[in-house]
């Protein structure tokens, strides 16, 4: 007889398979058992933007393997500046993977100027942190303070051209 595999569900508690996971069976437990952990940390509501795709992403996107999300705080609003993101939110999810020792094993994606800004987050298994800007442009980045300086750097730099 052979072993029935649980529901991994049953083990969420902030999250339902009606959210915008594209097909929730499909995600990886490791990825929602890891939003699961970040959204108890930080004791705000997440909306899911989008989980398993089959298309509309980079090219080996994890978001097609059911191990990627992206995600924005509920409290996230269009009028959230870029400096009370980062100081808000960032800090609270780079404190959350630190804290649940996800740091190492998961890729971190910063979005401050989607409509809502918000968060890519997969289970890739090593470490990886980026953000994009206004332009679209990707970049890298290892510290919260790097990530900070760089992107208030070139947030103040488009205010004053504009």
């Amino acid at each position: 007889m052979g072993v029935v595999a649980m529901d991994i569900w049953k083990l969420i508690n902030h999250f339902s398979k009606n959210a915008n996971w594209g097909d929730p069976n499909k995600m990886a437990g490791t990825l929602l058992l890891a939003m699961d952990a970040i959204r108890e940390y930080c004791n705000m509501p997440i909306v899911i933007n989008c989980g398993y795709a089959t298309s509309g992403h980079v090219t080996h996107s994890y978001h097609y393997k059911g191990m990627a999300c992206d995600w924005h705080f509920e409290s996230s609003n269009p009028k959230l500046s870029v400096p009370e993101f980062l100081s808000t939110h960032v800090k609270i999810v780079v404190d959350a993977l630190d804290d649940l020792q996800l740091d190492e094993f998961v890729g971190l994606g910063i979005y401050p100027y989607w409509h809502r800004p918000g968060f890519h987050l997969d289970v890739r298994g090593y470490r990886a942190r980026w953000w994009r800007d206004g332009k679209g442009i990707y970049h890298p980045w290892s510290h919260l303070t790097e990530l900070t300086h760089a992107i208030l750097s070139q947030h103040s730099a488009q205010n004053t051209t504009t």
